[in-house]
């Protein structure tokens, strides 16, 4: 409005007041023209009609991921995407406090860290395996799952069996399912600990599972290392933050995705075989002949069927499904009728032979030698004799690719223990087995098939989202003790051609989720395999995942006076508002921890579309990451109802040598006020957000000032931990905004806020003392100023950058302000507010 008074002179003013009642473009039409009959009508009337486009509602900003990114190749529909899964640095806030204590309990596995954890929470230990009539009555608002135990497998199958049990308590109180697992802090991706079985990380999809199929259910995943002490456990439990939490001695962790090429390929070892699991058919078959064709090695394949015997002639020419069950019912079953499901299995026996045979022939084709061996991968002793007789026919073992597995879909409440079993066994006790078997081996590469089901989670799908979490902590486990082999473990979304039933494929389509198409399944799984070592290499790998990979990064974000205490200080019309800055900061803390070491990070076009006041309650907010490619992603904060209030891109680029920092202006003219005047006469700022020191000088095209830098995170904002250090310098970010503030007053005659950056990048760490702020305007009139700043420490040293800061200058700022009431004027700049107040 400010700009359009300024080309339309004869508008009326508008009132602060005024401002929250013109929410259409009719009301500022009614509002400028005057409310009566046809004027508005007339004034806005298209002369002839136009095509339709899609309306974006102005008033709930639509998500990028909506928009499609600007001036970026989109990613086309089978275009295979790849995501790197690692443990980062992260930030813990403070949740709201429960308005009674809650009631807890806690699994029993009889360590120290159960009957602290249950004194610490006033919580009952209950024995997880008594299922059956042994557990307690009564509610129950948190239930804590340890990993503790003798038998991993059995920890996650008996709770599996306590979660179905206490399902209706559960969801009737909205109640809080946790976890905690004991593998260092960092989810097993720190290559240390090599001990123990660290299969009960199958935890974490059991509490994945509850809350995509319990809305009303929360869920938290905890990660310790051997040093933390029970308090940091229980604050984590019920603290602001991600769901996955790790905590290790001084910090905490958390589980991201950045996209990320997989690198080149080492050379392969001649001789030898490959070990795949899984059949030879469909999405194993694909990768197992890819392999082939790439490396020329020789294969084992381990599939559940006996190996196909030659087709009946009875069958030859005969194709299709319905062809095949007329050819069965003709052939094979004689005189008796045979049921729907008997017909069904049989004709999918002659598809899979079929399959097997396609492949064993492609396979041989590609000029190498393979064996197609029965064996079930769960028993020892099976698997030890087929990889006996290959060895005899082609020599070591080389590689490992574990693809088997089954699915038996079903909801938490209707799954049997048998299914669990089924699902959970042939892809953990499987690999289990396997490992042990090639434990002598000079294995050059290990791969297991884990699914996106074991990161996002999955309903229907417990036991397979155990299932593969237990997987990739085995893997890391193994990665660990085997330096110089690529371990992979690569999250598939799902394929074109595996055990996706056409139910399972309509509910991805739903989610825009694509299916993989096996030939290019196949060329980036052998590039997988062939890369060189990084330890424990999890990757998430799928078509059209990116919504859901900017959904699993949402994060929460609580804002409340109580505990942000700078809030109390950056009030206007009364009202805590957010201060632009600290939005920068969410947006910094959650985006460098991604960057590589050789990387720094830049945020671009950060815009406030609509500001976070806090009308007197608690604001939950979220902040999104919304992938675009390897190098740029956009952050997007949005509240409860789904606005997105804030939005930038950040970009990932290379951390050249910091440039030299811009000449420090000399031609300037002393500002008129003492620090102390401009904060009672010109800013509305409270104490905490007091930290101009000096402003050097100013003309009308500069502004020199210093900052004082921010105290730590935690006198601001309760619950954070000691060590907790910024992104950036919140203090001194605003600092600039409130400067400009400074000179729009001067120089315009109004005070101004903050609308746009255009570009913010740091080049070093924020100094603890003083930072020089060095202005440089671009343009200005009487609505806006676009500048340009530099941050500079004691030394010279250019900190951070801000090119094209955008701010709006209103008279209209001044009430908001709290200043109009003390007869302060945009005219003169004169000010009566406050005995000390001088003119300007």
């Amino acid at each position: 409005l400010s700009s359009f008074t300024e080309r339309v002179p004869e508008a009326p003013a508008v009132e602060p007041e005024q401002l929250s009642k013109l929410q259409t473009l009719r009301q500022v039409a009614e509002f400028v023209l005057g409310s009566g009959g046809d004027s508005v009508d007339s004034a806005v009337a298209a002369p002839e009609p136009v095509p339709t486009t899609p309306i974006i509602d102005e008033d709930k900003p639509t998500s990028a991921l909506a928009q499609g990114p600007v001036g970026h190749v989109s990613r086309t529909d089978d275009q295979l995407g790849r995501w790197r899964v690692r443990a980062v640095p992260t930030r813990l806030g403070r949740l709201p406090e429960f308005d009674a204590p809650p009631i807890v309990w806690v699994t029993d596995d009889g360590s120290e860290l159960a009957r602290e954890l249950a004194e610490a929470l006033s919580a009952r230990l209950i024995d997880r395996s008594e299922t059956n009539g042994g557990l307690p009555q009564g509610d129950l608002d948190v239930l804590l799952l340890l990993d503790g135990g003798e038998d991993a497998d059995k920890v996650v199958k008996d709770s599996f069996a306590l979660i179905r049990a206490l399902a209706p308590r559960l969801r009737s109180r909205g109640a809080l399912v946790a976890s905690v697992t004991r593998q260092g802090g960092l989810f097993g991706f720190d290559g240390s600990a090599t001990e123990g079985d660290r299969a009960a990380a199958g935890l974490s999809g059991l509490v994945k599972t509850c809350l995509r199929e319990w809305p009303e259910v929360s869920g938290r995943v905890l990660d310790l290392d051997e040093a933390s002490p029970v308090g940091r456990v229980v604050d984590a439990l019920f603290a602001e933050g991600p769901m996955e939490i790790g905590l290790v001695e001084g910090g905490a962790f958390e589980l991201a995705l950045r996209a990320e090429s997989v690198g080149g390929a080492r050379e392969f070892p001649s001789g030898g075989f490959v070990v795949v699991t899984g059949g030879a058919r469909g999405v194993t078959a694909g990768c197992a002949i890819e392999l082939a064709k790439t490396t020329g090695t020789n294969l084992l394949l381990l599939g559940r069927s006996p190996a196909p015997e030659a087709e009946p002639e009875w069958l030859s020419g005969v194709e299709t499904e319905a062809q095949i069950k007329r050819a069965l019912l003709a052939n094979q079953f004689g005189s008796e009728r045979p049921s729907p499901k008997a017909l069904g299995e049989a004709c999918a026996r002659v598809q899979s032979e079929r399959a097997v045979r396609d492949t064993l022939t492609a396979l041989k084709e590609a000029g190498v030698e393979v064996l197609y061996l029965p064996a079930d991968v769960r028993d020892e002793s099976s698997v030890a004799e087929a990889l006996a007789q290959a060895r005899d026919a082609f020599g070591a073992v080389r590689g490992l690719i574990h693809g088997a597995g089954v699915l038996r879909d079903r909801k938490i409440e209707d799954k049997t223990g048998e299914q669990f079993d089924a699902v959970y066994d042939t892809k953990v006790v499987g690999l289990r087995t396997l490992l042990k078997v090639l434990e002598d081996e000079p294995l050059h590469f290990v791969s297991v098939f884990t699914s996106v089901t074991g990161r996002f989670g999955r309903r229907g799908q417990a036991d397979y989202a155990a299932a593969n979490e237990a997987l990739v902590k085995l893997a890391g486990a193994e990665a660990a003790r085997r330096p110089d082999c690529r371990v992979v473990a690569c999250d598939w979304g799902p394929w074109a051609g595996g055990m996706v039933t056409p139910g399972l494929r309509r509910e991805f389509e739903r989610e825009g989720i694509g299916m993989i198409p096996i030939e290019a399944g196949a060329k980036q799984c052998v590039a997988e395999v062939l890369a060189e070592p990084e330890g424990l290499t999890e990757v998430l790998l799928g078509v059209g995942l990116e919504a859901s990979v900017a959904e699993w990064s949402r994060r929460e974000i609580v804002v409340d006076p109580k505990w942000n205490s700078y809030l109390h200080d950056h009030q206007m019309n009364d009202q805590p508002v957010v201060p632009m800055a600290m939005i920068l900061e969410w947006i910094v803390a959650r985006t460098t921890p991604l960057a590589r070491s050789s990387e720094r990070v830049e945020v671009l076009g950060l815009q406030v579309l609509r500001g976070v006041v806090l009308d007197g309650e608690t604001k939950s907010l979220a902040l999104s990451l919304v992938p675009r490619d390897e190098q740029l992603l956009t952050a997007e904060l949005s509240d409860s109802e789904g606005h997105v209030r804030a939005r930038a891109d950040v970009r990932f680029v290379g951390a050249d040598e910091a440039p030299v920092a811009v000449e420090r202006p000399t031609e300037l003219d002393p500002y008129p006020l003492s620090i102390e005047e401009a904060y009672e006469a010109k800013l509305f700022h409270g104490e905490q957000f007091q930290g101009i020191r000096s402003v050097v000088g100013l003309s009308s095209t500069e502004l020199v000032a210093n900052f004082d830098a921010a105290p730590s995170p935690g006198t601001w904002i309760d619950g954070l931990a000691d060590g907790d250090s910024w992104a950036t310098d919140p203090l001194v970010i605003d600092c600039c905004f409130q400067a400009m503030i400074l000179w729009c007053w001067e120089q315009l005659g109004a005070p101004s806020l903050p609308s746009k950056l255009e570009r913010f990048v740091a080049f070093q760490d924020w100094p603890s003392g003083s930072v020089e702020g060095r202005f440089f305007i671009r343009s200005s009139t009487a609505s806006s100023v676009l500048a340009d700043i530099e941050f500079v420490n004691d030394e010279g040293g250019l900190v951070a950058r801000i090119e094209g800061y955008h701010c709006s200058v209103s008279p209209s700022l001044i009430a908001a302000f709290g200043l109009a009431e003390a007869g302060q004027t945009a005219a003169t700049g004169s000010s009566t507010r406050g005995a000390g107040a001088t003119s300007g």
